[in-house]
């Protein structure tokens, strides 16, 4: 049984809002760098296990949040996310591959793991089970999309002001890696440029840009049911943009993010 809305915190990495004609169903998942991919993926676990209907949730996310509701729907276990973060971070150091290639090739790693699927072949005498890879365009089998929602910031002369949160809801892998990669694309940092080009008047970024300006000039934000809020630990706070974090510190903040739940 999930505890009432009244008695939970934002420090204890936990909101539920209870707004009149919104379900709590509803899921909103910011970035928080690296050390809050681990939290969220520990976060999401612990919701999960304290809610029976798993299944009725739909998600709204930004930047390495999505990355890490990814990785849950996936049901990708710490261990293969640690090492897919950690390959991503050796190929850098080993100059196979760019700074700013870094998150496309996690992000690769995440959606083979969501291609691979068992299929099964008979004859008169003997199954066969073989691995085999669903074309990324591919639609079916893939509800787990349907139930995410991108937050990605959309630059253009042509908007009101220059910036607009977009929210967009993939659909298909191949769609979902290019909301991800928008969604978390910062200038010159995960990105060489300002943003990902979508047509020349229209440039899209991080997500938590579009999000900071709402709240910045008080527009409302429709996001209601779960959010999660960083708690304010050293832990996690000093590590939010440690690209080298170590797996014991990894495993640490994902077991933080496990008991976000009994601790209310």
């Amino acid at each position: 049984m999930l505890p009432r809305p009244s008695s939970l915190h934002a420090d204890q990495g936990l909101v539920v809002e209870d707004q009149v004609g919104h379900s709590s169903s509803r899921v909103f998942i910011p970035g928080n760098g690296y050390s809050g991919f681990f939290y969220t993926l520990g976060w999401l676990r612990s919701l999960e296990e304290a809610h029976s209907s798993e299944e009725d949730f739909t998600y709204e996310c930004y930047s390495g949040g999505c990355l890490a509701l990814v990785a849950h729907l996936l049901n990708v276990e710490l261990e293969v996310a640690l090492d897919l973060a950690i390959g991503s971070r050796e190929r850098l150091l080993a100059g196979d591959i760019a700074r700013y290639e870094v998150v496309e090739r996690f992000v690769d790693g995440l959606l083979d793991l969501a291609e691979t699927h068992e299929v099964v072949t008979e004859d008169h005498c003997s199954t066969t089970v073989r691995q085999a890879k669903l074309d990324r365009n591919e639609t079916r089998s893939l509800e787990w999309l349907s139930r995410m929602n991108i937050i990605t910031s959309s630059w253009s002369y042509h908007h009101t002001y220059l910036l607009e949160k977009n929210v967009r809801r993939p659909s298909s892998t191949e769609d979902l890696k290019s909301l991800l990669l928008d969604t978390t694309f910062i200038p010159f940092l995960t990105g060489e440029t300002f943003g990902r080009a979508k047509s020349n008047l229209v440039q899209h970024n991080d997500g938590a840009l579009a999000v900071w300006f709402d709240n910045l000039i008080g527009r409302k934000s429709s996001s209601s049911g779960f959010v999660l809020r960083l708690p304010k630990t050293m832990l996690l706070w000093s590590n939010i943009f440690n690209m080298w974090l170590d797996r014991k510190t990894a495993v640490l903040i994902w077991n933080e993010g496990t008991t976000a739940f009994s601790r209310v």
